[in-house]
């Protein structure tokens, strides 16, 4: 090659140089974009995407949505079995990291999606769970303030009657009629519940 080629070549070289460091500038800004909406939607919302994995040595690489150092952040994080994960920021990633985590990106919406509907799954049953033992709680209180009422109303029938209220559960022999019974007695007598 000629002096004059290679003086050509370089030209070309060095605009393609410069083409590279825009688009990737460009790319660096949308993957803050990124970052920024995703954790508007995602909140606090961990979510990972495996990008590879090799079985034999036991290790994997993950971008993850999760918070790092009090911000939400994408990550890239390599785990292995002997030691401790590896995390970096993908804005402090290798170009080529950066690209293949943004092909990634659909992934993560996806895991988004997911993610939530499980949380809200599980809210949701545990929202069930909490009215259920309320439900049980309120009858058990319902249930103790009517043998409360009706040891109240016992106390001027008569120490026998009032046994029987003080020990509704315990003997067995408290029941329905019993209490009806004794109530429209007290009715009769002109006493109230």
């Amino acid at each position: 090659m000629t002096k004059e080629k290679l003086t050509k070549s370089l030209a070309g070289v060095a605009r393609l140089r410069l083409d590279l460091d825009g688009a990737t500038d460009s790319l660096n800004l949308k993957i803050a974009e990124f970052e920024k909406e995703f954790g508007a939607i995602a909140g606090g919302t961990r979510i990972e995407v495996v990008i590879g994995r090799d079985d034999e040595a036991q290790a994997s690489d993950s971008l993850v949505f999760s918070r790092y150092n009090g911000s939400p952040r994408l990550l890239l994080v390599e785990s292995t079995a002997n030691a401790e994960d590896t995390v970096t920021p993908l804005s402090s990633a290798t170009r080529a990291e950066r690209l293949v985590a943004v092909n990634m990106f659909p992934d993560l919406i996806e895991g988004l999606e997911k993610a939530l509907q499980e949380q809200l799954m599980h809210i949701t049953e545990g929202a069930q769970l909490a009215d259920d033992c309320i439900e049980v709680v309120r009858a058990a209180n319902n249930e103790h303030a009517i043998a409360a009422d009706v040891h109240k109303a016992f106390v001027g029938v008569g120490a026998v009657a009032g046994a029987l209220v003080a020990t509704p559960k315990a003997s067995g022999k408290f029941t329905e009629a019993v209490v009806k019974r004794a109530l429209e007695n007290l009715s009769k007598k002109g006493g109230s519940r």
